[in-house]
């Protein structure tokens, strides 16, 4: 599968367990080792060796503290530091999300987060 239709999915910027889920919308597992994930200003982590997602499967990134309540960029990088997805976000509030719907898709306010789950039934403007 192409590497480039790994997405951003959703993430939770408000607490020390801020966190980021990955979606993989192709059929086949992708490695993503190496991937990284930052801010606008610094490398917030790094996928380490053996991480993989599963077809049609996620992945979530615990990025404690990192991400910026009052707003904020994520991007996605492959391996070669070549750009994958990115998404910009004004400020959160504590409980509410912000993810794909339906998974992969546009980006709405979620009220209840799906963390490390499809975002179809549970992420709901």
């Amino acid at each position: 599968p192409a590497p480039q239709n790994i997405v951003i999915n959703e993430f939770y910027a408000y607490s020390s367990n801020d966190w980021v889920e990955l979606y993989n919308p192709n059929a086949e597992t992708t490695d993503i080792s190496g991937w990284t994930l930052k801010d606008s200003t610094s490398l917030i982590f790094t996928f380490p060796e053996n991480s993989l997602i599963p077809g049609s499967g996620f992945v979530v990134a615990e990025v404690g503290n990192r991400l910026n309540v009052g707003g904020d960029t994520i991007t996605l990088s492959d391996n070669n530091e070549s750009l994958v997805d990115e998404v910009s976000y004004d400020a959160t509030a504590e409980g509410i999300s912000e993810g794909r719907s339906p998974d992969g898709g546009a980006w709405i306010i979620c009220q209840t987060a799906s963390k490390n789950a499809s975002n179809e039934e549970i992420c709901q403007p």
